[in-house]
């Protein structure tokens, strides 16, 4: 969703300095109210389940950028889902695979959710004051629904890695 947000929102003038919209991978995103000394601050997550699914298959396939398949390779390495699950040094290498919660550094006036992105996105262009846009869907992934992938094992593995995120977003599998 940040790819999304972000080509959706930028200002076409990049020049001005009222705009600001920032933090890596749509995590923490933030625009400028014009006139108001403060931020409308807002992140999107995503079920850490499907989450996980998303980004395996998105490295998998290459990335986004040209020259990263050799980068993502290296941490994917063949491996099927399971033994990747089961490989946290693979994962933890990986910047698609840290929480959600470590992206957040501090108050957020928002949290929408892929599984409503197109609500939660209406909300943040009334709340910044813009007409509703229509988000295109960048970066997606080829698979299956993520439960598919998953057994009680690789279920449980995901769960305590992504712990504060389940907690704190109120997620389930």
């Amino acid at each position: 969703a940040g790819m999304a947000i972000k080509e959706t929102l930028k200002d076409p003038d990049e020049t001005r300095k009222d705009t600001l919209f920032g933090r890596h991978h749509g995590l923490k995103q933030f625009m400028w109210l014009e006139g108001r000394p403060s931020y409308f601050t807002f992140t999107i997550v995503r079920n850490p389940w499907d989450r996980f699914v998303s980004a395996y298959f998105y490295l998998k396939a290459g990335g986004i950028k040209p020259g990263d398949e050799v980068s993502n390779q290296q941490y994917i390495k063949g491996r099927p889902f399971k033994e990747f699950v089961m490989c946290d040094e693979a994962i933890e290498k990986q910047q698609h695979f840290r929480s959600q919660s470590s992206w957040i550094d501090g108050p957020i006036d928002f949290v929408g959710r892929m599984e409503s992105l197109r609500e939660d996105f209406a909300y943040i262009c009334g709340r910044i004051g813009i007409p509703r846009r229509e988000l295109p869907h960048t970066n997606k992934s080829s698979h299956k629904h993520y439960d598919e992938y998953y057994d009680d094992e690789t279920r449980g593995v995901i769960a305590e890695k992504y712990a504060e995120d389940i907690e704190r977003f109120g997620y389930k599998p």
